[in-house]
């Protein structure tokens, strides 16, 4: 009975109210830019990760809000993708708050001259693998010291 519902109601659908209403529920970060430098749009999802309206983020160029270390292989991702699609970058992006997030992105530049691209938030993926990182650094000096003092020292 519910797929039959479902059925008749994304029959009225057309496909691009289809495609708005994918763009506007989606948990990923979707965003449309030109060649001038700026969010030309950008899905709710914005500010859920980053805490930013889409209008803010269209207000000013993206580059802005990457983090100062991932500035030079932003521009150079960006650039890049006039030439090639690219997929799994990774950069900071500032939250609203001051805070940053690691997006992870997939990006495509049409021939319309636009370039559309998915962000996903690594965040706390990125901070996983910190930690496990620590964990074997500090397993490793503790079975390499001589003995449980040396590897308490070390620690």
């Amino acid at each position: 009975m519910i797929n039959l519902q479902v059925r008749k109601h994304t029959a009225k659908l057309t496909p691009a109210d289809a495609m708005e209403t994918f763009f506007h529920l989606s948990l990923d970060l979707f965003c449309v830019g030109g060649g001038d430098g700026y969010f030309g749009m950008a899905n709710p999802a914005w500010e859920k990760v980053l805490g930013w309206t889409t209008a803010q983020l269209r207000e000013r160029p993206w580059i802005e809000f990457v983090h100062p270390e991932d500035v030079e292989a932003s521009l150079r991702a960006d650039s890049l993708c006039e030439q090639q699609d690219i997929v799994g970058f990774e950069n900071r992006y500032r939250h609203k708050d001051g805070s940053y997030r690691w997006l992870s992105w997939n990006m495509w530049q049409c021939h319309n001259g636009c370039r559309y691209a998915i962000a996903k938030d690594i965040t706390e993926q990125k901070t996983i693998e910190t930690e496990l990182s620590l964990l074997r650094s500090l397993t490793t000096a503790i079975n390499d010291a001589p003995d449980l003092n040396s590897a308490l020292e070390v620690t």
